[in-house]
């Protein structure tokens, strides 16, 4: 663990963060995910809901109803991109999922 409070993973891009909240004893870990894997692994909500004719709000509640599945960064919402490709695939096949 570095000074900083931050542990890197080496060539993954992953950062883990240690924070104290509000200088009590207990701490929160956050896992940050550097932008570059992001976009090679990841969806962004919109993005991913444009791909089955989603707008922007429409793709959120989606996440929220649990349609698409997403994993949390932070404060980011990500959607894989092999899950998501995979049920998209499945729709267009026309297999429900």
């Amino acid at each position: 663990m570095t000074p900083a409070g931050r542990c890197r993973v080496p060539n993954y891009g992953i950062y883990v963060l240690a924070v104290r909240l509000f200088g009590g004893p207990k701490m929160r870990t956050e896992v940050l995910i550097s932008r570059k894997v992001r976009r090679r692994y990841y969806y962004s909500v919109p993005d991913a809901g444009a791909k089955v004719g989603l707008g922007r709000s429409e793709s959120y509640e989606a996440v929220k109803a649990g349609r698409i599945p997403f994993e949390r960064a932070g404060r980011l919402l990500l959607v894989p991109r092999a899950v998501w490709d995979r049920r998209v695939k499945r729709l267009l096949q026309g297999d429900d999922a």
